[in-house]
């Protein structure tokens, strides 16, 4: 079972890239009761499994190793957002943030009701009208 921690500002973040950790805390001074707990860096997916004569606990660290991880999902509620924290969005971190929606449900919880976040401290050209049509949350802090 993956422990999910009380929402709020950290020491740390497990896994998180120091400026996206920057965009994460001023998310959460802006919105300090968004959520009530958090899970992050979550694995998700199959990743790569045979390593051909290798040992089975190296065979499954690798494929945890090459499974996709999640920055931060997010509970509030009875719903839960899927959340992809990039500096400078693009195309890319809206697509991330989709195919982790579709993965959580895959692999973590499919009866959840989970929705694809952005979370960004500047959007490239026409991502916010891209966004709303494709249904991703995108918040610029």
């Amino acid at each position: 079972m993956i422990d999910r921690v009380p929402y709020g500002k950290l020491a740390s973040y497990p896994h998180m890239k120091p400026a996206d950790a920057v965009i994460w805390e001023r998310f959460i001074e802006k919105y300090p009761d968004e959520y009530d707990e958090v899970i992050y860096d979550l694995n998700v997916g199959a990743g790569y499994a045979d390593l051909g004569d290798h040992p089975q606990e190296v065979q499954g660290d690798y494929r945890i190793l090459t499974q996709k991880k999640i920055d931060v999902v997010a509970f509030k509620d009875d719903y839960v957002d899927i959340i992809e924290i990039k500096p400078d969005a693009s195309m890319s971190a809206l697509g991330q943030a989709i195919g982790y929606v579709k993965l959580y449900l895959g692999y973590r919880d499919p009866e959840a009701e989970a929705y694809a976040t952005v979370i960004t401290d500047r959007l490239k050209p026409d991502m916010a009208h891209l966004a709303a049509h494709l249904g991703v949350w995108v918040v610029v802090v």
